[in-house]
């Protein structure tokens, strides 16, 4: 490469480090244990404990089964899985459906052990209902916050397309017209020898492999995608085991023809990466109810 670019800083303004989608997931989840543990706690001093002093341990203890039972609960049924902080209402609807199957588990139980009569009912149904009340309402001032976060790009993955082609542009226009709030990009790497600093549309060639490699080290990359021809087995080869070894997500774009399908997902077929584009209309059982169906409504008919 050129000798005019001695550091990735003269090719790219150093951009902020974006906020762990994966901590915000765990930030959430705490929170909502936390706040299942203090709500419980605090109705029981309030109503309970007055009363019945002696059963603080017998309380307590029941309050930690039942949180974690629900922390365990809601990671079985996806509460916090996949994109969860970028959903509206981070998903309030399964945590709720969530929040009851956990309560519902721990009445059984506790039925089960012949110990519900131990438990206040009024202080059992308050703790339900606040906990639903209350996690309602921190995930949607959560999610809002979250939201203008996104907005300002602070959960946007630092990412450079390696490739200079059309498809490195096509494959730059579709992140920033439709994941703009999870990727902001740097610019392009060059794979082969370009002049640094040219532009290609609104972003700039940042350098090869080896100023990549040297951004990566500098903790200035997330992510790289890989827009190259697929045909082009050698150049593919090449750039990813130049870049194999580095600390970054590494990613190859779809082939032009890709884009054509933006809304269909890949399966696997005997080991392979498979784009469907259209499956068989009826199959399978389907097929069977349709020849019963025809054969029921043509008797009707006759």
């Amino acid at each position: 490469m050129s000798t005019k670019t001695a550091t990735s800083e003269q090719l790219v303004e150093k951009a902020s480090k974006p906020y762990s989608p994966a901590l915000a997931r765990d930030l959430l989840q705490i929170l909502d244990m936390v706040l299942i543990l203090s709500l419980g706690l605090a109705i029981y001093l309030f109503y309970v404990y007055p009363e019945e002093p002696q059963t603080l341990s017998q309380y307590l203890v029941t309050l930690l089964i039942a949180t974690i039972m629900s922390g365990l609960f809601f990671h079985w049924v996806g509460v916090y899985g996949g994109d969860v902080i970028f959903t509206r209402g981070l998903r309030v609807q399964r945590m709720l459906s969530a929040l009851v199957g956990s309560f519902a588990l721990f009445l059984a139980i506790a039925f089960a052990l012949k110990m519900s009569s131990s438990f206040s009912r009024v202080w059992l149904t308050s703790w339900f209902l606040s906990s639903a009340a209350l996690l309602s309402v921190s995930r949607f001032y959560i999610g809002h916050h979250i939201a203008q976060l996104a907005r300002r790009g602070r959960f946007a993955n630092r990412t450079v397309i390696v490739g200079t082609g059309s498809q490195a542009d096509k494959l730059a226009r579709h992140l920033t017209e439709y994941d703009a709030e999870r990727t902001r990009i740097l610019g392009f790497i060059a794979d082969e020898p370009l002049s640094v600093g040219h532009k290609t549309h609104e972003y700039r060639i940042l350098g090869g492999l080896d100023d990549l490699v040297q951004m990566v080290r500098n903790d200035e990359v997330d992510q790289a995608y890989i827009a190259l021809p697929w045909n082009d087995v050698e150049r593919l080869r090449k750039v990813t085991h130049r870049l194999a070894m580095t600390p970054v997500a590494i990613r190859l774009s779809p082939d032009l023809a890709g884009f054509e399908f933006p809304d269909r997902r890949f399966t696997e077929v005997a080991g392979l990466p498979m784009l469907p584009l259209f499956d068989r209309p009826i199959s399978g059982w389907s097929q069977f109810t349709k020849a019963v169906e025809d054969r029921v409504l043509a008797v009707v008919f006759l």
